[in-house]
């Protein structure tokens, strides 16, 4: 059974970077249209155990759906979720949802198409439920077991008379879908050690096993009948089997000794075949009951299958899901000899920033977040319609920028310092110098200077090159974390600015600086985005969590300039008594066109559907207005505008690139009439 109760955990937290499930072009009512690129990143694979073919996929985009057994899909719900599990007996679907800044229980009735709220403040996880009343689910509430026959209309509590669970955590539980009645769960707390439980009576009584675990046993597994062997496996130690309906547990041959079990599956066919995928080490099978394991040969990067899923009717077939590489759903119908990769209609890459060519328009580089998720730069060259990712590139993910006095000169970061391209990115080299083997968080190439390159690093030092990254000279004045971001001045030379907690500005390309703005008071410390006005060079636009400033002075004294906005903010663990996490502007951008207006996209990293949109302001810059509104447009990470100022293209918080072409959406009012 895979650790879906820490996964939900962690990908409300972090996941959320891909909000829509596309095929490689969308278009959307309001005149947004979602392209690729393409990366299927699915973290639980569901097959629907009474519909042949019929397999769901819950991503960091929401849900998609396939018809064929895995090798197309369908996007249905664009929401975050996690724990998904079908009711078989009535086709409902349960998962937990992150609905706003609460965690809830949904139900859908209709294929994940729309959602209903069931239970609120709900932390935990669903499972099927097969009882000899009939079948239902089990919510998985930390504490406590609760079970709905009705479709999650009415709940019983399960777990009042056991006093080691309800005094401790359920960490996981299973039920048998052939031994009705028949349930399995750990349950207790570190200080006092996690035992094992089963019931026969579908939950209403519960008997502790004998035997003890060493470790963190967090992990169930189990075939569908009561004599198949149940499985337990702890975080980096031991793995477990019992052949007696889980009353004892004997220590069997992990597949990977001292290494993390992330996901642990029993075979419905083969009650013997059990299925692993180890932390950074690939995925096993063993066929004897645990007694030994072999490598299975998959085509992923092995440290990032996060779901592994039968096919309930063909008795080969077996499904993959993760982060993996090449993305898509990995299906091998001989038990793992051989793998196809299917993505169609999987979500988009989670794009951290977008550049347009400043002497093609036709040419747009998109930019991959890369760590949790995988990296990569991709280029298009047809206005963002179709993506290719540049060869080499997959571990890029630090920073991206296009040399504007020679735009086949492209300069991408990563974990192990600069990489540059002199062909547009068919090849890369990596740079020797002085940053070599540092992390590269973001690259600045000065437009009035494209030998001059500025850097900051992970530790948040700031770095200059004036000769294309040969030699490199820090540029902090003695603050030697106070780097995020570089801004460069694109009219006056010499004028940069650094943006961290506050924004700095030099006069003297990065010798001596002064401070322009300090974060405090009554904005949260996030400082989101700091853009240059290029017709008016002056004219400063800061973005925070929580507000969207603009200085006239370059940055002598700030107006704040929310009006229009939709803005909400929580406390944090930081500072109770303030706001500290804002869906406020992520992502501004300024039209080149004299007198044109600014743009800005909402949202708050790391969750998809947080921000609001995308808004526009007026003529004279004193309020916004959402643009091109549309549901499915929820914000995003990076904005940017082609040269001539009719092309807008979004990083969309649901992954890809959208991109609103302005003329036409000015002419239906900010919508385009089809």
């Amino acid at each position: 059974m895979t650790d879906r109760g820490f996964r939900v955990l962690v990908l409300s937290v972090f996941l959320s970077l891909v909000a829509l499930v596309a095929s490689p072009s969308m278009a959307i009512a309001s005149g947004w249209a979602i392209h690729g690129p393409d990366d299927g990143i699915a973290f639980e694979i569901v097959p629907h155990q009474s519909e042949p073919g019929a397999v769901y996929a819950v991503t960091v985009a929401g849900l998609a759906r396939s018809g064929d057994g895995g090798r197309t899909w369908t996007k249905v719900h664009n929401q975050r979720l996690g724990g998904l599990v079908v009711d078989d007996a009535s086709g409902t679907l349960f998962m937990q949802e992150v609905a706003g800044w609460e965690r809830a229980l949904f139900r859908s009735g209709d294929d994940g198409v729309t959602w209903t709220e069931i239970l609120d403040d709900f932390r935990g996880g669903v499972r099927s439920y097969w009882g000899t009343e009939g079948q239902g689910v089990v919510a998985w509430r930390g504490e406590s077991l609760d079970l709905s026959l009705d479709g999650g209309d009415t709940w019983e509590r399960l777990t009042d008379d056991i006093d080691p669970l309800v005094d401790g955590t359920i960490w996981d539980f299973v039920t048998l879908p052939l031994s009705p009645g028949v349930m399995y769960a750990l349950g207790g707390n570190r200080n006092s050690g996690i035992a094992a439980y089963h019931s026969e009576d579908g939950g209403r009584t519960w008997a502790v096993a004998e035997s003890t675990f060493e470790g963190e046993v967090r992990l169930l597994a189990a075939g569908p009948r009561a004599e198949d062997p149940v499985f337990a496996s702890a975080w980096r130690g031991a793995l477990y089997r019992s052949l007696d309906g889980g009353r004892s547990w004997f220590e069997v041959t992990s597949p990977v000794p001292d290494a993390g079990v992330t996901v642990l599956e029993v075979s419905p066919h083969r009650p013997n075949e059990v299925w692993a995928a180890v932390d950074e080490d690939g995925v096993y099978r063993s066929t004897d009951a645990g007694q030994s394991w072999i490598r299975v040969e998959v085509l992923a990067s092995p440290e990032r299958v996060t779901a592994i899923a039968f096919d309930p009717t063909e008795q080969d077939t077996v499904l993959l899901g993760g982060m993996l590489n090449p993305h898509g759903i990995h299906r091998s119908d001989d038990r793992g000899a051989t793998w196809h990769v299917f993505t169609d209609g999987l979500p988009q890459a989670s794009i951290r920033s977008v550049t347009v060519d400043p002497s093609n328009p036709s040419i747009v580089y998109a930019a991959a977040a890369e760590g949790y998720y995988p990296g990569g730069v991709y280029k298009s060259q047809d206005e963002g319609k179709s993506w290719a990712m540049l060869p080499g590139s997959r571990e890029f993910g630090g920073g991206f920028a296009l040399d504007p006095g020679d735009p086949s000169h492209l300069i991408a970061g990563s974990r192990s310092g600069l990489w540059q391209s002199f062909d547009g990115g068919s090849t890369w080299q990596a740079d020797g110098s002085a940053l070599a083997g540092e992390q590269v968080m973001s690259v600045t190439v000065d437009p009035l200077a494209p030998r001059t390159v500025y850097v900051a690093l992970a530790d948040r030092s700031g770095w200059r090159s004036d000769d294309g990254g040969s030699t490199w000279v820090i540029t902090n004045d003695g603050h030697s974390e106070d780097a995020i971001r570089f801004v460069v001045d694109p009219v006056n030379p010499g004028v940069v600015y650094r943006t961290s907690s506050r924004v700095m500005r030099s006069d003297n390309r990065g010798a001596t600086w002064s401070q322009v703005y300090q974060v405090g008071g009554n904005f949260p410390p996030f400082i989101t985005d700091l853009v240059i006005d290029p017709t008016d060079p002056d004219r400063l636009i800061l973005g925070l969590d929580s507000a969207l400033l603009v200085s006239r002075d370059r940055g002598v004294s700030w107006l704040l300039q929310n009006d229009g906005l939709d803005i909400e903010c929580r406390s944090g663990i930081w500072k109770q008594s303030q706001p500290v996490f804002c869906n406020g502007p992520r992502a501004i951008v300024v039209s080149p066109r004299p007198g044109g207006p600014t743009y800005a996209a909402t949202g708050l990293e790391g969750v998809p559907d947080a921000g609001t949109g995308v808004y526009v302001s007026a003529a004279d810059g004193s309020t916004l207005r959402p643009l091109a509104p549309d549901e499915a447009i929820t914000g995003g990470q990076d904005l940017a505008i082609s040269p001539d100022g009719r092309t807008l293209y979004l990083a969309a918080a649901g992954g890809g690139v959208a991109v609103l072409h302005l003329d036409s959406a000015r002419r239906s009012g900010g919508r385009i009439i089809r």
